[in-house]
């Protein structure tokens, strides 16, 4: 394969390893109505205390188990995010907002559900966050982020590179891992395959017209 065609493979991968990181987000993000999802925001906002209300909100349900504010504060804070991404305005100031969030996320004591749901937006936009100073930083103070981080785009960077999406990678390994009945199944249908079958005698049948006598007398009717 030419090093051209290679290297247009990889892109196609990682492009659809980025749009199953998006619709993985989309699926936990839930938003309220569909065309939200192009809705434009208010650049205007400071998005760093939006973000942390949402996250604070979610903290607090999570704390006193009211799991229907706790989806309420997740579809806002997603709200939010999806917008900002389908607005192409995830840059500059609102890079910092979300850094700040992150931050937030690991530094206050919050469920890994909240953390889970910001670092699966942080692998979709890895190539812009990881040219930011600010979350370098944040990499370098806090270990539990890195390896976060690292766990949620390897697997995407590693398919890439090799060139199969997440759905290939998976089905392969399903069909490359069998239960042991299966196996066992396998192992002896191939045996009984290899083995040569033993004919069985077949029975010698009197010729024909010649009367069969029992010993003791005919046997009992059944």
């Amino acid at each position: 394969m030419s090093r051209y065609k290679e290297n247009n493979r990889q892109d196609n991968t990682r492009q659809r390893e980025r749009r199953r990181l998006w619709d993985r987000f989309i699926r936990v993000a839930n938003p309220f109505k569909k065309g939200m999802l192009e809705a434009s925001v208010d650049l205007e906002k400071d998005f760093s205390q939006i973000f942390l209300c949402h996250a604070k909100m979610y903290v607090f349900a999570d704390y006193y188990g009211i799991s229907r504010l706790m989806d309420l504060s997740r579809e806002k804070l997603g709200h939010l995010l999806i917008a900002l991404t389908t607005d192409m305005e995830f840059h500059g100031q609102r890079l910092a907002d979300f850094v700040a969030l992150v931050r937030y996320c690991y530094d206050k004591p919050s469920p890994e559900a909240l953390q889970s749901f910001v670092m699966m937006y942080s692998a979709y936009h890895a190539k812009l966050l990881w040219k930011d100073a600010q979350f370098q930083e944040l990499l370098k103070d806090d270990g539990e982020v890195a390896f976060a981080f690292i766990k949620e785009v390897m697997p995407a960077y590693l398919n890439a590179k090799d060139g199969v999406s997440s759905e290939e990678s998976s089905s392969e390994k399903s069909s490359s891992e069998k239960s042991p009945s299966e196996e066992s199944s396998s192992e002896e249908s191939s045996s009984e395959e290899s083995s040569p079958r033993q004919e069985i005698p077949k029975p010698r049948l009197p010729p024909i017209g010649r009367r069969l006598t029992f010993r003791g007398g005919l046997p009992p009717m059944r």
